[in-house]
C-alpha cells in the first residue's frame, strides 16, 4: 500500500531539507575567501531547521503509529534499517547545528571587522 511509504517520506524529506541546509550554510560562510562579508544565518534557514527535525521525528512517529497495519516484510525492512536510519539523521542534524554556528561566528567576525574598518581613528 501507498501508506506504508509515508515513513520513509518523511525521513527523506528530512534528510532533504538537511543536506540543503547544510549545503546553504557552507556556501554562505564563504570559506577559504576572507574578502567576502559572511552575513549571519536567516530566519528561514532557522526555520528549516525546525522543519527538518520536525519531520524526521514525525517518520518515527508515524511508523510507531501505523506501522502493525503494515505488511510483514515492510515491518522487517523499517525495523531492520530503523536504529541506523535514526543515527544518519542524528548526525545530519548535528552536522547542521555545528555547521550553523559556524556560519554564525564567522558572521559575528565579519561584522566586527566592517565595523572597525569604517572607525574614525582620532588622536
Amino acid at each position: 500500500m501507498w501508506f506504508e511509504a509515508i515513513p520513509a517520506a518523511l525521513w527523506v524529506l528530512s534528510a532533504s531539507i538537511c543536506i540543503g541546509i547544510a549545503v546553504l550554510s557552507v556556501v554562505r560562510s564563504h570559506y577559504g575567501r576572507s574578502s567576502k562579508p559572511v552575513r549571519p544565518v536567516g530566519w528561514n534557514v532557522a526555520k528549516c531547521h525546525i522543519l527538518s527535525l520536525i519531520t524526521g521525528l514525525l517518520a518515527y512517529l508515524v511508523y510507531l503509529v501505523i506501522g502493525a497495519g503494515y505488511a510483514k516484510h515492510v515491518q522487517k525492512l523499517y525495523t531492520q534499517v530503523g536504529f541506523v536510519s535514526a543515527i544518519v539523521l542524528a548526525a545530519l542534524i548535528i552536522a547542521d547545528v555545528l555547521l550553523l554556528i559556524l556560519q554564525s561566528r564567522r558572521a559575528e567576525r565579519s561584522h566586527i571587522d566592517e565595523v572597525l574598518s569604517g572607525a574614525v581613528h582620532t588622536f
